[in-house]
């Protein structure tokens, strides 16, 4: 007995709970185990015998039915099939509901209430399906990769979801806008084939705003340590702090500049890198322009310039992503 759906019914309709016990009474694989008039009621039973599934109503006194599933979704994650009036395939409160975590729902709008027994074949199919699903709290959406620019892209993407496959769709559709690559409308067609074959095609336009870009974290920190010489400066020690992934370049400009420029990636956890190539007896006027850059990220610029017998001067700027020059940081 162990293997049976345990179902709890919640709706307001006598009728409709004794008709609903009858029709789930003739599959051997089912047992209802409890029945409640109200969403209050219906979350107390839920607390207490911890059923497989539970059919809602929607409509309903005191808590109503989507009210009730945003409660139970909260507190006591279970397969829910919403079963009422007004549920009819495209209307908003089933919108609402498998966006709020049902996972199924049954139209009784073009039934009569005598006739009720003639979904308990759709009814019973639908609580076998949902009766092995595992509800998950909503998912979050999946932070988008660094470095997406080089992925090959796609003309036309198609998901086919079945049974429980509503509250996937929503949160695949939700985290749309954070998935596609550029600022732009893209077309969004989803089409819902019915028990009966009938299907229904919408079509929208999602508008996906330009992201402000992010930057590099934690922000690159540039240490340059010099000792005064009487035409310039000895460069004892240049330093960079920057997050994995960075690139770095040293540029010298100057006549007693060594090496005019030293690239660096930075491949291992945020260090101090060196950078041996400047580290030399230099003159008055030489410049060392250190540029901090990673894809999408706004990286740091730093610019020092040697005076002879003192520290350099130096100016500290921001570098927004696929800028020809530096620009100041904006706040925050």
């Amino acid at each position: 007995m162990s293997d049976r759906i345990r179902v709890l019914v919640v709706d307001d309709s006598a009728f409709v709970r004794k008709a609903v016990g009858r029709m789930l009474a003739t599959a051997d694989d089912i047992e209802v185990v409890g029945f409640a008039r109200d969403g209050e009621e219906g979350l107390a039973l839920a607390r207490e015998l911890r059923p497989d599934v539970v059919t809602l109503d929607v409509r309903m006194p005191k808590l109503g039915g989507l009210e009730t599933l945003e409660r139970l979704m909260a507190e006591q994650p279970v397969p829910v099939l919403l079963m009422s009036t007004l549920t009819q395939e495209g209307a908003e409160v089933t919108l609402r509901g498998l966006e709020l975590g049902a996972m199924e729902f049954v139209d009784k709008s073009s039934v009569e209430p005598m006739s009720m027994l003639s979904l308990a074949e759709e009814l019973i199919s639908k609580i076998r399906a949902l009766g092995g699903a595992r509800v998950r709290s909503r998912p979050r959406p999946q932070p988008k990769a660094e470095g997406a620019a080089g992925r090959p892209t796609a003309q036309c993407v198609t998901i086919a979801a079945s049974t429980g496959g509503p509250s996937a769709l929503q949160a695949v559709v939700s985290a749309l806008p954070a998935a596609f690559p550029a600022a732009g409308a893209y077309p969004v067609a989803i089409a819902v084939t019915d028990n009966s074959g009938a299907t229904t095609v919408t079509s929208e336009g999602v508008a996906v705003a330009a992201r402000p870009p992010t930057m590099l974290s934690p922000f690159p920190i540039v240490r340059l340590t010099t000792r005064g010489t009487r035409r310039g400066a000895r460069v004892l020690r240049l330093g960079v702090d920057a997050p994995p992934g960075s690139r770095i370049s040293v540029r010298c400009r100057g006549r007693s500049c060594g090496a005019r420029e030293e690239v660096r990636v930075v491949r291992t956890p945020p260090r101090a890198l060196r950078f041996p190539g400047v580290q030399r007896r230099m003159r008055a006027g030489v410049v060392l322009e250190i540029r901090v850059t990673a894809p999408g990220r706004i990286g740091k610029y730093t610019r020092f310039r040697l005076r002879r017998g003192g520290p350099p001067s130096r100016v500290d700027l921001c570098l927004p992503p696929g800028a020809a020059a530096p620009a100041a940081c904006l706040p925050g």
